[in-house]
């Protein structure tokens, strides 16, 4: 043999185990043995006569948005702690958030993801409702109150039971659709 035969033919040597580890990975066979993912558990509730707001009807896995301490976060519904027809209460974990920051949330404090658009600071009336992005995770809801200079606006926002007001910046500020 050669000296370049035997140079290939230790290159082959080397990268063969990882030729094989990328056909084994790519074959439909490796696939099968992936985890599949469980279907979602709906809300199990009994017939009532009231009318339930299905629009409002989450199941286990859903990503949703959770009220907690004045602002909304994104989440994942956990579970369904409590089943009743009208209010039934979710198990939550917040994402981005260890799990020893789950909480149990009323129904009325979870929704789903909404389409949120930049405003046209032009639109903006007294008294609309909008939400600003605070801390890069969580979205706070204010009402407009006017505009403060080029750059920013008056909300007013609800600071536990005292309502105040703040400057934000255009950018940060979303409008509901």
């Amino acid at each position: 043999m050669s000296p370049i035969s035997k140079r290939s033919l230790g290159v082959l040597t080397k990268i063969f185990p990882f030729v094989i580890l990328l056909i084994f990975i790519s074959s439909p066979v490796s696939a099968v043995n992936k985890k599949v993912k469980k279907a979602a558990t709906p809300v199990e509730t009994e017939p009532s006569g009231e009318e339930v707001d299905l629009t409002k009807t989450f199941y286990k896995g859903d990503q949703v948005e959770a009220f907690w301490k004045g602002a909304w976060y994104k989440a994942k519904i956990e579970n369904v702690v409590k089943k009743e027809v009208d209010k039934p209460v979710y198990k939550v974990s917040f994402d981005g958030y260890w799990h020893n920051w789950d909480r149990e949330v009323a129904h009325d404090e979870v929704r789903r993801v909404p389409t949120r658009v930049p405003i046209d600071p032009q639109s903006l009336a007294k008294g609309d409702a909008v939400e600003y992005l605070d801390g890069g995770d969580h979205w706070i809801p204010g009402v407009f109150v006017e505009k403060k200079d080029k750059k920013n606006m008056i909300l007013q926002v609800k600071d536990g039971k005292k309502t105040k007001e703040e400057s934000v910046p255009y950018y940060k500020i979303r409008k509901l659709q």
